[in-house]
């Protein structure tokens, strides 16, 4: 595990074959989703998720100069492209899909991570979260911001990778991949 104060809560999941890490804050320290790492209350925490980011991306790259498989799941927070929300152009400027945001993901993938989904399908509208309060998940106006990212080393080894909008339960659906070694 990182000694970077920031990436305090990332769990880390090693197996012979692959190391999976899972950003995960404690119990006892959590915030409301909103707040935690999604930058809309204000500059300040947008700083905190830019930083997280970096950290996160300097501690994974670490797992991948040792040789290793990377897998990585979660809620990152930031549509990348425009066909992964369903309004791009008033979301312009709202955290989660500002360039800086997005530019950080190009970035993420220029050092050798995958999109899984974006593997199998250019498809719009698979979306895995949804505004609760305005009911966005009835009219599928939502945003795509979790996902499965791997090393390309394990590209050969997705045999799949998918979402499960219909499972309800939270704001966010379950995304998965099928992985064979």
């Amino acid at each position: 595990m990182s000694d970077s104060p920031i990436l305090q809560g990332v769990v880390e999941l090693r197996s012979h074959q692959a190391d999976s890490l899972l950003p995960h804050e404690p119990e006892e320290e959590q915030e409301r989703p909103e707040d935690r790492y999604n930058g809309k209350r204000d500059d300040e925490r947008l700083q905190y998720k830019l930083d997280y980011y970096e950290a996160f991306q300097k501690h994974v790259n670490e797992f991948k100069k040792q040789g290793k498989n990377i897998i990585i799941c979660g809620d990152v927070n930031t549509a990348h492209k425009e066909i992964d929300l369903a309004r791009p152009k008033p979301n312009e400027k709202v955290s989660g899909f500002l360039p800086i945001e997005r530019e950080w993901m190009d970035r993420f993938f220029a050092d050798g991570y995958i999109d899984t989904l974006r593997m199998f399908t250019d498809a719009p509208e698979l979306y895995t979260w949804w505004d609760m309060i305005s009911r966005a998940r009835d009219r599928n106006v939502g945003w795509r911001i979790d996902y499965f990212f791997i090393s390309e080393s394990l590209k050969d080894n997705i045999k799949n990778a998918f979402t499960l909008p219909d499972v309800m339960g939270s704001d966010h659906c379950p995304v998965g991949i099928e992985i064979e070694f």
